[in-house]
């Protein structure tokens, strides 16, 4: 959807292919607090440096800067995309005693600054009522997923987004084993220490490491295999949240199995089954049930298919518009809907008023 923006997105590593936009790569440190303590600095200055009237901030570390340039004239949305104090709680890097208080500080903290800005956009509704916002969801976008017709490979599952213990991917790996599968696994690994225990897995050979793929990769990835996993662990975050994994299985007519959530089973439907989180053998014997059933397989595919075009970003991304034309008009009130969405596709590419800045970090 293009709304006449000019667009440019500032971003660690190399610019995002495909979009519309100007892209300018920021440099930063590779380690976690290299990051925070300086990219918040990167992106003031790129931002800046676009002469956007209007800055976009993807991530909390981020909002100082968001502060600062409130203070230099520009217009600032912050893109809540996840519940960051409810994520806190389950960090594997911080030691249990300080979550509970470290959470309730960042639940403060990202509040207080996020309100100070023009505009906050939150991934869920729970995220936008706790920071007074407008709902955009991160929805899947069609176009972007490519799915060419290719032979589908029977004993292959796949898994697609962030690599990590707490999203369930060693419950998608034993599950595959068990069920004598082979998990292809797309997205970036969440730290070093989980890519070597992953180097070093004893069930290595039932798993294949593919690495960041572009979208047309992603779409072959979805034709070939036969089933999606989406074994996320039971942590309030992930409870709440609405997996695009999951939107994107739909989309590409491949049922899936997914933890059993009830925010997943109203999103999902008879899409796919449904197993507990951390069961890697209530997960086999959901795969092979796809597996040796054509009957409820196909049934499933075509409920993915005709329930996938109910949730698209396309109207999602015309809240965001119209969001943006209330700052073009200066209304900087903070907007409450009931539904909205995600911009980390840069949907916004319209003019109503200045440039549009897009610093992600």
């Amino acid at each position: 959807m293009a709304a006449d923006y000019p667009v440019m997105i500032a971003c660690p590593g190399p610019a995002p292919r495909g979009l519309d936009a100007r892209t300018l790569s920021l440099s930063l440190p590779d380690g976690r607090l290299g990051r925070m303590a300086t990219g918040w600095i990167k992106g003031m200055e790129a931002a800046v440096q676009s002469g956007a009237k209007i800055v976009h901030l993807h991530d909390p570390e981020l909002l100082p800067a968001g502060l600062l340039l409130r203070l230099l004239g520009k217009q600032v949305v912050y893109d809540a995309h996840e519940d960051l104090p409810l994520q806190i709680v389950h960090k594997p890097y911080l030691p249990s005693w300080i979550k509970p208080t470290l959470s309730e500080a960042v639940r403060m903290g990202e509040g207080l600054m996020a309100r100070q800005l023009d505009l906050v956009v939150g991934a869920t509704p729970a995220i936008a009522r706790r920071l007074g916002g407008v709902v955009v969801r991160n929805l899947p976008d069609p176009d972007e997923l490519l799915l060419p017709r290719l032979p589908r490979r029977p004993r292959q599952a796949c898994y697609v987004g962030l690599i990590s213990a707490q999203r369930g991917i060693l419950t998608c790996i034993e599950a595959a084993a068990q069920a004598g599968f082979h998990l292809m696994i797309a997205g970036e690994v969440s730290d070093p220490r989980f890519a070597h225990h992953l180097s070093m897995h004893p069930l290595r050979k039932h798993f294949t490491l593919l690495g960041r793929l572009d979208r047309q990769a992603i779409g072959r990835l979805l034709a070939q295999s036969s089933c999606g996993l989406c074994m996320l662990g039971d942590f309030p975050a992930y409870r709440q949240a609405i997996p695009i994994k999951l939107l994107e299985y739909m989309l590409a007519g491949l049922p899936f199995v997914a933890s059993d959530f009830a925010g997943y089973r109203n999103l999902g439907g008879h899409a796919g089954l449904y197993a507990p989180p951390g069961d890697a053998g209530a997960v086999a014997a959901a795969m092979m049930r796809l597996r040796d059933d054509p009957h409820l397989w196909e049934r499933l595919s075509e409920h993915g298919r005709s329930r996938a075009a109910y949730f698209t970003f396309e109207a999602e991304a015309r809240r965001l518009v119209d969001a943006y034309i209330h700052l073009g008009k200066g209304q900087r009130g903070r907007m409450v809907a009931p539904l909205s969405a995600h911009p980390n596709k840069s949907p916004v590419s319209g003019r109503t008023g200045g440039d549009y800045a897009h610093t992600a970090h």
